[in-house]
């Protein structure tokens, strides 16, 4: 399942939403039923902020954003003209697959040329009516 960062923010605030984001952004991961202060996610959001998740997703798979600032959108587009599969796009990049797919879904409705407008009526755009 899939969280936004204003969703996370709402659930732990600004400072533990970045902590969380840079921490674990873009990799799956697994939010337990109940907190516990040895688990990793308390050590890494606080126990407060661990609880808060597991009210919020319990027992479920999350995936947040990677909470970098500076995407590679230039180096994204170079890499897939060169044929790069996303995910050694991703990879090279330190985004996530999600990001990469969304950069290209995004540039390749740009790329295309629009077609021509045809009349409804085939005499009209016959060459012999012209």
């Amino acid at each position: 399942m899939w969280v936004s960062y204003p969703e996370l923010v709402s659930i732990l605030g600004d400072d533990m939403a970045l902590v969380l984001t840079r921490g674990k952004g873009g990799i799956k991961f697994y939010v337990p039923r109940q907190a516990s202060p040895d688990h990793w996610l308390a050590k890494l959001v606080g126990v407060d902020g661990m609880e808060a998740l597991c009210v919020s997703y319990p027992g479920e798979d999350i995936v947040v954003p990677n909470g970098r600032r500076e995407h590679c959108k230039a180096k994204v587009l170079q890499l897939l003209a060169e044929g790069l599969t996303k995910a050694e796009i991703a990879e090279q990049c330190g985004v996530t697959d999600r990001y990469v797919y969304i950069v290209s879904s995004a540039t390749a409705g740009a790329r295309q040329l629009p077609l021509p407008i045809r009349s409804k009526d085939p005499l009209v755009d016959h060459p012999e009516t012209k």
